[in-house]
């Protein structure tokens, strides 16, 4: 191990390079990117590879859903490496440089684990790379980053406001504009169209609320009577054992504490949006005639 981790950059090396292209060539290691030499057992780490780049064009910038990965939308998969850069090089599968232009003050240093304690390495901001990466992701990086609780609706527009002209900023905007009352997932969105449409209004996204040493975030939350909507998105029935039960104690918690919860499905806001509105306007009423 050096200061650059189990990278091994040839140009720091430049007494060891015999011996670093002789474990090369036995198989030890292996050159993730031109000069770049890392363990062949540890080729295929994403926080190895990360390092590699950061490395190999200290000044590009890790985009895409690499830098999501490392930042804001932990669970996002990735099989490339996206870096803006301004020049492009030669680069092997897996690493795609580009020559795109990150404003200086959407550059953030890159997280300790990617670095490898070498103190190097940008990241694309989250607000802009979620913004950047909401066309080819059909909008779940703006919803992934406000779930981050990194970025607010407020931070998107800004964010899209620092790249005028850039090619598909209709298209970002749009689903921006969808994203400011602050939904966390397409479910959420879909429900706050529909309740603005019904003329539902007194409505917060996401509202935290403490209870038995726990904080929430209730999907719709109408304050003033204490009504908790949550969502059960596309994915409902993907979820595992422990998340349902997870779930549930969450919604008896929620109402110990006095929440009236009621739970609405996508399926309900894609076929019975009318049904919706009705029945969370009848809770309304009687929840505000139960106040007085």
């Amino acid at each position: 191990m050096t200061e650059f981790g189990p990278v091994l950059p040839l140009r720091r090396f430049p007494g060891e390079q015999q011996r670093l292209q002789w474990a090369r060539r036995s198989g030890l290691l292996t050159a993730v990117l031109p000069g770049i030499y890392v363990p062949a057992h540890l080729a295929g780490l994403p926080n190895v590879r990360l390092a590699a780049a950061v490395l190999y064009l200290p000044d590009g910038v890790i985009l895409g859903s690499a830098a999501a990965a490392a930042s804001f939308w932990s669970t996002r998969p990735f099989d490339r490496i996206e870096i803006a850069a301004r020049c492009t090089r030669q680069h092997p599968l897996g690493f795609d440089m580009q020559r795109v232009k990150i404003p200086q003050e959407h550059r953030v240093p890159a997280p300790a684990w990617t670095q490898l304690q070498a103190g190097l390495g940008w990241l694309c901001s989250p607000a802009l790379n979620a913004v950047l990466m909401s066309e080819s992701t059909d909008g779940e990086s703006i919803f992934a980053a406000l779930r981050s609780r990194l970025v607010t609706p407020e931070a998107l527009l800004a964010a899209l406001a620092d790249i005028p002209s850039r090619r598909g900023n209709p298209g970002r905007k749009r689903r921006i504009v969808r994203a400011q009352t602050n939904p966390w997932s397409a479910a959420e969105a879909l429900a706050h169209k529909v309740f603005r449409s019904g003329g539902l209004t007194g409505w917060t996204a996401n509202h935290p609320v403490a209870c038995e040493g726990n904080r929430y975030f209730v999907d719709i939350a109408f304050r003033e009577c204490k009504l908790a909507i949550e969502i059960d998105g596309r994915q409902f029935h993907d979820r595992t054992p422990s998340e349902f039960e997870s779930e549930r104690l969450r919604s008896l918690r929620l109402a110990k504490a006095g929440w009236t919860v009621l739970r609405i499905t996508y399926w309900m806001l894609v076929n019975r949006p009318e049904e919706v509105l009705a029945s969370v306007r009848a809770v309304l009423r009687r929840l505000t005639r139960a106040a007085h």
